[in-house]
């Protein structure tokens, strides 16, 4: 594991490009970055109007899209479809742009449950670790297999994908529709 490989507004991404197709790849800076910008006072106006109306952990897809297509420079929403970033690679960008608009403390206020003290500890985006693509051994993001064995005495093979955006898009249809159906 290494720190996120932040340089000016250009972040490498942990998969390091790997889990996208050659076209894909062929749009991100270097086939293997993406340069984000400062969040700005437009994106607080813009922001706190969605938050308002998040009424579950499930809108967190409408959320870190609307993050990813203002703030992110290179390469646009128009030139890479933002749903198909792996989940990893999403929560990279959104450590890059806090650390390039706020720096890189990251303090976290809350009152202990036990002593009811009030605690403050400090992150620091600069040490944050990630694993990076070419630290896994035969990494890949797609076709992972899994052969599991039913109680039963049957093996089933399983074949896995990284979590991607889009998928944190399904669960909040899934869950809406359970809502829906009062199943929720």
């Amino acid at each position: 594991m290494r720190n996120l490989e932040l340089k000016e507004h250009t972040i490498q991404l942990p998969s390091l490009g790997k889990a996208y197709t050659a076209e894909q790849k062929e749009k991100l800076v270097n086939g293997d970055s993406i340069t984000v910008r400062n969040f700005v006072m437009a994106d607080q106006r813009e922001l706190s109007g969605i938050t308002v109306t998040l009424n579950s952990i499930s809108d967190s897809y409408r959320l870190i899209s609307l993050i990813l297509n203002r703030l992110v420079v290179f390469p646009s929403s128009k030139e890479f479809n933002f749903d198909k970033l792996l989940l990893t690679d999403a929560m990279a960008i959104m450590y890059a742009i806090k650390w390039k608009s706020f720096g890189p403390r990251f303090v976290i206020e809350f009152n202990c449950l036990n002593c009811k003290n009030k605690q403050e500890p400090v992150l620091s985006l600069e040490s944050f670790k990630a694993k990076y693509a070419d630290e896994i051994e035969n990494y890949k993001a797609d076709g992972l297999v899994y052969n599991y064995q039913a109680p039963s005495g049957n093996t089933r093979k399983i074949v896995l994908h990284l979590p991607r955006l889009e998928d944190e898009k399904q669960i909040k249809i899934g869950i809406d529709d359970l809502k829906k159906r009062g199943e929720a």
